[in-house]
């Protein structure tokens, strides 16, 4: 298992390239410089935790099915 501290930077690493995206976007948009970042950090969790979420609803039915159907052939 990874330490917190190499996770907390692995994590910080990963999200700082579509945060700074973000931050472009919403530059273009006009909104103030003192938000930008903190919206973009939303953003980006906000984001990050719907694909977490979707991927989960989608393999978390296909393996209770597949353990149903393990526990079936025995």
């Amino acid at each position: 298992m990874l330490s917190p501290i190499v996770l907390g930077l692995l994590m910080a690493f990963i999200f700082n390239v579509p945060m700074k995206h973000m931050e472009k976007q919403l530059e273009k948009v006009k909104v103030p410089k003192s938000f930008r970042r903190g919206i973009a950090i939303l953003g980006v969790l906000f984001i990050f935790i719907a694909i977490m979420v979707a991927i989960s609803w989608i393999i978390v039915p296909t393996l209770a099915n597949t353990v149903v159907q393990l526990g079936e052939s025995f």
